[in-house]
C-alpha cells in the first residue's frame, strides 16, 4: 500500500491496517485519554488527528524528593499527579490545589504501563509489569502478577505508616479501600481483592500502637485516652465519608 508523502511526513514508523472496523477504530482512538502518559517515562507529547478532529496531550515531569511530579495538559485542561517508585511497582496520587486527593473507584486504575480496565481497590493508581490478556485490558493473576501485588502491598503499608504522622491525613485518605472488604470472600478474584488479601497478610503487627475511635466514644475523650495510653490515632479527616472509609480500611 502506497500512501501520499504528506501522510508520512516526519514519521519514522507507519502502520497500515486492512479490513478494519472503521467505526470501532475511531471509537478506540477517541477514547484515548491523557492518563496513557502517566507511567510512560520517555513520551512527552501525543497528537491525534482523527478525520480532522485533533487532540493533543503534553506531559511535563519534575523529579523531587524521590517522587515525580507530573503535569498533563490536554488542550488547556491541566491534571496533576505525583508518582512514587516502589520495588517493581509505581504509585500515582492525584493532586488538586497542591494536595493529594483520593480517586473515585472507577478512576483508580491498574496500569501495565498503559491503563487497564481493572481497579486497584484504593484511591490511587498502581503500575507494574503485570501479566495481561491479549487485549492488554485485563490483569492475569499468574505467579508474576501475584508477586508484584505482594510488592505493592508492602509499599502501601509503608506509605500508610508514614501517613499516620500526616496532620491532615491526606495520604491515608488516598489509601482507603473502595472495595467492600466484607464481601471479598464472595467476589471473583481480581487485582483489587488480591491486593487487599496481601495487605491483610502483611499488616499483622504493623499497627499495634494505632487506636481507632469506637462509635460510642466522642472524639475529645478518645484523644485524651489515647494520649494517656501512648497510642497513635488516625489524623482528623476533612469529611465524615472519608473518615468512615479510612476507619474501615484500618479495621480491615
Amino acid at each position: 500500500v502506497k500512501s501520499p508523502d504528506s501522510i508520512l511526513d516526519g514519521m519514522q514508523t507507519a502502520f497500515v491496517f486492512e479490513k478494519i472496523d472503521m467505526q470501532r477504530a475511531l471509537g478506540d482512538l477517541r477514547s484515548i485519554s491523557d492518563d496513557c502518559l502517566l507511567f510512560l517515562r520517555n513520551i512527552e507529547d501525543v497528537s491525534l488527528d482523527i478525520l480532522g478532529q485533533k487532540r493533543s496531550f503534553c506531559c511535563r515531569r519534575l523529579s523531587r524528593d524521590g517522587a515525580n511530579t507530573l503535569e498533563i495538559d490536554t488542550q488547556g485542561e491541566m491534571r496533576q499527579w505525583e508518582v512514587y517508585p516502589g520495588r517493581g511497582v509505581e504509585f500515582a496520587f492525584s493532586r488538586s490545589g497542591g494536595n493529594r486527593v483520593p480517586l473515585r473507584k472507577e478512576e483508580a486504575l491498574v496500569h501495565a504501563f498503559l491503563p487497564s480496565t481493572e481497579t486497584t481497590g484504593l484511591g490511587i493508581r498502581i503500575n507494574g509489569d503485570f501479566t495481561t490478556d491479549p487485549s492488554r485490558t485485563r490483569i492475569v493473576l499468574d505467579d508474576r502478577t501475584l508477586g508484584l501485588v505482594d510488592d505493592a502491598a508492602a509499599k502501601v503499608l509503608e506509605l500508610m505508616q508514614r501517613g499516620l504522622t500526616d496532620e491532615d491525613g491526606k495520604d491515608l485518605s488516598c489509601l482507603a479501600l473502595n472495595i467492600d472488604a466484607a464481601a471479598i470472600a464472595f467476589m471473583k478474584p481480581c487485582f483489587g481483592t488480591e491486593l487487599i488479601e496481601a495487605l491483610r497478610a502483611r499488616a499483622d503487627g504493623c499497627f499495634d500502637q494505632v487506636a481507632l475511635r469506637p462509635t460510642w466514644l466522642n472524639a475529645t475523650d478518645f484523644r485524651q485516652v489515647a494520649d494517656a495510653a501512648g497510642l497513635e490515632i488516625l489524623p482528623k479527616q476533612p469529611t465524615d465519608e472519608e473518615d468512615e472509609a479510612l476507619h474501615q480500611t484500618m479495621k480491615t
